[in-house]
């Protein structure tokens, strides 16, 4: 009975670490996916804003891919708007974006205060079953005894600790990535809204 608690004990642990990995891969491969906007279609929107071509401009947006798409056509469905607001839009619609795209993430945050936790409880269990079963055996136990029984208790806490570790690097690293994916976003954003406000006393529907 006793060892079956103390596998008991492993479960959760266990657990944690089945998804926290899963989660730490799943959002790895969408944030390798992630495209900003084409590097190509950038390119032309910047030469027909700097030429006045709006209703071009809009074409090219409508017919691009990447995470910028929806929000740069919206941008462009207000041409009157001063650059402030376009900002606000923009950052508005850039938050949502990465809103979503950090849906998960506060599991590994969890994972890696839960795993450490659930490795302490397992080992105090542990702990008050070898000492549960001396108190009740015949005899005095050994130190032998003891240390191989408390021994084995500890290991839910050493794998509970790397369960959270790995749950916390793996948090940083997505982390970092996301950063680095809304600082392409802002930058895009900006030039953009520069390039759409300087436009706005000359840009045509032409």
């Amino acid at each position: 009975m006793e060892e079956i608690i103390q596998i008991a004990t492993y479960i959760p642990i266990a657990v944690c670490s089945i998804l926290g990995f899963g989660v730490f891969i799943t959002k790895a491969l969408q944030f390798s996916r992630v495209r900003v906007f084409p590097e190509q279609e950038l390119f032309d929107l910047r030469e027909l804003l700097e030429k006045h071509g709006f209703k071009g401009a809009r074409k090219i947006t409508e017919g691009a891919s990447g995470l910028l798409q929806p929000i740069l056509l919206d941008l462009l469905s207000f041409p009157k708007s001063p650059r402030s607001v376009l900002k606000e839009k923009a950052s508005e619609k850039k938050d949502e974006v990465i809103e979503i795209l950090e849906r998960r993430m506060d599991w590994l945050s969890l994972i890696a205060t839960l795993g450490p936790l659930l490795g302490l409880l397992g080992t105090v269990v542990g702990i008050v079953l070898v000492f549960g079963k001396v108190a009740v055996s015949e005899g005095l136990a050994t130190p032998h005894d003891l240390a191989g029984g408390i021994g084995i208790a500890l290991y839910t806490t050493l794998f509970g600790l790397i369960v959270g570790v790995f749950a916390l690097v793996s948090h940083l690293i997505l982390s970092n990535w996301l950063k680095k994916i809304d600082g392409k976003m802002v930058a895009v954003i900006l030039e953009f809204v520069d390039l759409l406000a300087g436009d706005l006393k000359k840009v045509s529907d032409s």
